[in-house]
């Protein structure tokens, strides 16, 4: 009875180590088919990033070790934010223009992000002082990540269509932003926003400066909205 049970348990433990094949005599994996797959209901992935699995040219399955896109945000700015600077040298370097997007990356997940803007900005007046500055903060949990930051100057321009007032001087800012980032044993949350940036120099008038879009509707309306997207990407 005892050599019995002894050599039950043996045949046990050596189907438990066996590799099975199917459609082949010869597996040389644990599992080894030899066909396709076809799998009738897959759950979908919860609150736990899933592994992207991927077939080598042998058909092997492996883990993947590519990055994949895990999450994306996008937000559009709905209205144009203006701000008037009386006359004389004056900076403002944290205008609010509404444009935010918070993200969460998984722990033990390397990753990248990439986050890209454009925003229309320009003035209201014919003539803006030489030296003149417009552009964006680029801010990562409130701190500024010069990375991401841009400015240009307003030219001084006359009209050469004779009007006296009130030609929109407007251009389109634009830029990206990467970060590569290792992985952690906890997840990480990050605050992307932009912040509108003025250095005006000194002007006999006042200055009525704009962000995001020039109007709602009419001529000069569709310099279009301001954006802001990021993306993550893990493996």
């Amino acid at each position: 009875m005892k050599k019995s049970l002894i050599l039950v348990m043996l045949a046990a433990a050596s189907f438990a180590h066996a590799q099975i094949g199917i459609n082949t005599t010869d597996p040389t994996k644990t599992l080894d088919v030899n066909g396709e797959l076809r799998i009738r209901n897959t759950p979908v992935e919860g609150s736990t990033p899933a592994t992207t699995l991927a077939v080598d040219n042998n058909g092997n399955v492996v883990k993947s070790n590519r990055l994949s896109l895990y999450d994306i945000a996008t937000t559009e700015a709905a209205n144009s934010i203006r701000t008037t600077l009386s006359a004389g040298t004056s900076t403002i370097n944290d205008l609010d223009i509404g444009l935010s997007q918070t993200i969460t990356i998984p722990a033990n997940y390397e990753a990248v992000i990439k986050v890209t803007y454009s925003v229309p900005m320009g003035a209201e007046v014919e003539e803006i002082p030489l030296g003149t500055y417009m552009g964006i903060r680029f801010l990562k949990n409130g701190i500024e990540a010069s990375a991401g930051s841009r400015k240009f100057s307003l030219p001084l321009q006359g009209d050469a269509a004779g009007h006296s007032s009130h030609i929109a001087k407007m251009n389109t800012l634009s830029a990206l932003y990467t970060e590569i980032l290792p992985a952690t044993s906890s997840d990480r949350t990050f605050t992307f926003s932009l912040d509108g940036y003025i250095e005006q120099n000194a002007e006999v008038d006042d200055i009525t400066y704009v962000f995001n879009r020039y109007a709602q509707s009419g001529a000069n309306y569709n310099w279009g909205n301001a954006n802001m997207t990021v993306e993550v990407y893990i493996k």
